[in-house]
């Protein structure tokens, strides 16, 4: 109550200045018509001189509180703006933190990762099938169960078909294209030894994506092994 009583009288007393600032133009244009009025009847006095030199001065003093004015009156309105909006704005932000928390808490990945760091790699992957049914186009399920299947039970072969199937049923962007195609490229040449199924797949990244940082990669590691040299 009592900080809008005082936002109330400084609102107050900045009205009142500016209707004195108001005032002053009028009295400005009151003078410059005396000056005109002097010059017109050839000023007999010399009355014109010192008026103009007061209206020089009353000028220069009404633009710096002009200037003075504005820039108290755009902090006020800041101010203003700061107190009312900034609490509604940071219950907006609040409040998508915790929408947003509440969608990571439900989408199952909290629960696999749990499985995981006990060592219920069946459960685990269960629950990553189950992750990636809400949300088909989310890679991380299919990477997470290949990776199990690959370290936790030395099935390449396993890890090699879930990876072929998640990118074989879907509609993937860029990025998770090639994200999955690397993977498969490490398994064939890390785990099944056959880097010839592996060189087929870092053409065909070169070939789809020629201008890309993948194929930069995928040039770089045929490069490695021999199969095409510098000016190739």
């Amino acid at each position: 109550m009592g900080k809008n009583i005082l936002i109330l009288c400084f609102l107050m007393m900045l009205s009142a200045a500016w209707m004195v600032f108001r005032d002053s133009g009028e009295e400005l244009e009151q003078l410059e018509a005396r000056i005109t009025h002097l010059e017109e009847i050839q000023d007999p006095e010399h009355q014109s001189l010192l008026l103009k030199k007061e209206l020089t001065q009353r000028e220069g003093q009404r633009i710096f509180i002009g200037v003075l004015l504005t820039f108290v009156s755009t902090g006020f309105v800041g101010i203003g703006l700061a107190i009312k909006l900034l609490p509604f704005l940071a219950q907006k932000m609040t409040n998508s933190i915790y929408d947003s928390d509440e969608k990571v808490k439900d989408d199952g990945s909290r629960k696999a990762r749990a499985l995981v760091a006990k060592g219920k790699w069946t459960a685990a992957i269960a629950a990553y099938r189950a992750m990636s049914q809400k949300n088909p186009l989310n890679r991380t399920p299919h990477v997470e169960i290949a990776k199990i299947l690959r370290e936790h039970f030395e099935d390449s072969d396993g890890a090699l078909k879930t990876l072929q199937r998640a990118l074989e049923g879907e509609f993937w962007s860029t990025e998770d294209t090639v994200f999955l195609l690397f993977r498969m490229i490490e398994i064939y040449d890390e785990d099944l030894q056959e880097r010839d199924a592996a060189i087929i797949l870092l053409k065909q990244i070169m070939e789809r994506f020629p201008k890309s940082r993948h194929s930069v990669k995928a040039r770089s590691m045929l490069h490695e092994w021999g199969i095409i040299q510098d000016n190739a």
